[in-house]
């Protein structure tokens, strides 16, 4: 007994071993997380590890003094902690963003738009799943733009179809949403097939954003690419035409596929540890503090002053696509360099393996392209009229091309910039500042709650609205 009480000699310790027994327990899974091969962030390891040395030291050390500063120190932790979680309970805390895909997570993104609300119980940003006995169930897959931390749920592009499908034909379809951030059609052929086999889908809605996923489903483009750990696996183009993986890649297909799976068990240990450390925010904050200082000595787009000359305005267009580090502006060059080929090749490649599937389990495809636009094309725009070919530069060839091999295949498309083009030429100027508003950061973001209806609003009138008014006997 005098040695138990040894260790416990009041109740504050006993709390702090609880502590040190709790980090001990993360850090023990997040060390066998990174010899699976599992991503995980450096600073999280730090925190969780100097969490477990500070309450073991606070339940050990002999020295008062030494305690008390400890267990204050501690203290200030806390208080920190809670202030901030109080800051953003109230949407205060400044260019945040916070997301992971596992049940009920922490969401919290101020860097556009405002998120704040949690993820589902299977892990996606979206409303709880339904699943009525009669309704035919859609599938919105995407990457961000469909993942949608920018916004709440109620104003999420799905959310705002399936308001739509219920005033024209009530009860006969279900929209769900699995996007996931910073992933491209090599992961959305994953999430089909999870799709199918967990939410047996009849319709499956890609949405395909022209700025990233070229590059993201092809390794010969990897070097622009900044997300390149956890998840990420790319396809290659072997001589013969066909796309393929290596060892590594399928292994990470694989990983990829088993934390989707996961999340509908029964809620883990290891899933807790994840729900939990999606709602604390001090780390992050940190985190986010030493990026933004080296952001200052970042390299950035010089700003234009004053009214440019159309020649000029071209050049402009010209020097931002050249200047572009990543492939966002890449792809836009012309002619076109041989990485873009073999990047368009494969998503096309990507997208014909997802209609086969879906040909062999009776789904139904619809594959969306959104542009990827610069500010440099809507000032162009804005004073001298619509134009997406420049000198050097082609704003939508490569999207097009790909928009047409997929239509030659039977797929069914729908790419938003003639869309675009009819708002601009019937509206002008009002157009080109109704396109910016479609988007954050200018235009240049994810959709804007205004996007994402107008988003619902073309696929509605493209793929549901016929079939809605036959049903219901309403004439087009």
């Amino acid at each position: 007994m005098a040695v138990l009480f040894s260790f416990f000699p009041d109740k504050l310790s006993l709390l702090f071993w609880a502590g040190a027994l709790v980090c001990a327990a993360v850090c023990g899974i997040r060390f066998n997380n990174m010899l699976d091969g599992t991503c995980y962030p450096l600073q999280l390891w730090l925190f969780w590890t100097l969490g477990f040395l500070f309450f073991l030291a606070g339940a050990i050390l002999p020295w008062r003094k030494i305690r008390f500063c400890i267990r204050y120190f501690l203290f200030l932790i806390f208080s920190m902690e809670l202030v901030l979680q109080v800051l953003a309970l109230f949407g205060l805390l400044p260019h945040l963003n916070i997301a992971h895909h596992t049940p009920y997570a922490r969401i919290y993104n101020s860097e556009e738009g405002h998120g704040n609300d949690m993820m589902n119980r299977y892990g996606w940003h979206y409303s709880e799943f339904r699943f009525r006995k009669d309704a035919q169930r859609v599938a919105i897959i995407g990457d961000s733009f469909v993942d949608a931390l920018q916004i709440s749920k109620q104003e999420h592009m799905g959310t705002r179809l399936q308001q739509l499908l219920e005033n024209s034909c009530p009860g006969k379809y279900d929209i769900i949403a699995t996007g996931y951030s910073g992933k491209g059609p090599q992961h959305y052929l994953e999430i089909l097939r999870y799709d199918k086999e967990y939410f047996d889908i009849d319709t499956a809605i890609t949405v395909h954003f022209s700025g990233n996923d070229f590059r993201n489903a092809s390794k010969g483009l990897e070097q622009y690419n900044s997300n390149t750990t956890g998840h990420y696996f790319a396809y290659e183009l072997a001589p013969d035409g066909n796309i393929f993986l290596s060892a590594k890649d399928k292994d990470n297909a694989r990983r990829f596929r088993h934390f989707l799976e996961a999340n509908h068990k029964p809620l883990s240990f290891y899933r807790l540890v994840n729900m939990a450390e999606s709602h604390l925010l001090l780390h992050r904050v940190l985190t986010r503090i030493s990026k933004s200082v080296s952001l200052r000595n970042s390299k950035q787009p010089p700003a234009v002053k004053g009214t440019l000359s159309q020649q000029d305005a071209m050049q402009h267009i010209h020097d931002r696509v050249y200047d572009d580090d990543s492939a966002t502006g890449f792809i836009f060059r012309e002619p076109r360099p041989p990485e873009v080929r073999d990047a368009l090749e494969i998503c096309t490649k990507l997208y014909e393996q997802m209609s086969a599937y879906c040909k062999a389990h009776n789904i139904r495809l619809i594959v969306v392209i959104v542009p990827n636009l610069n500010t440099p094309w809507y000032d162009f725009v804005y004073r001298y009229g619509w134009r997406t070919s420049f000198p050097g530069v082609n704003m939508t060839a490569v999207q097009t091309d790909l928009s047409q091999a997929l239509l030659r295949q039977g797929i069914a498309v729908k790419d938003f910039m003639p869309s675009f083009q009819d708002l601009v030429n019937t509206r002008g100027k009002e157009g080109v500042q109704t396109l910016r508003s479609l988007f954050f950061r200018g235009g240049t973001g994810h959709f804007t709650p205004l996007g994402h209806t107008f988003c619902a609003t073309v696929l509605y009138d493209s793929f549901f609205k016929a079939d809605c008014e036959k049903n219901t006997g309403t004439s087009p």
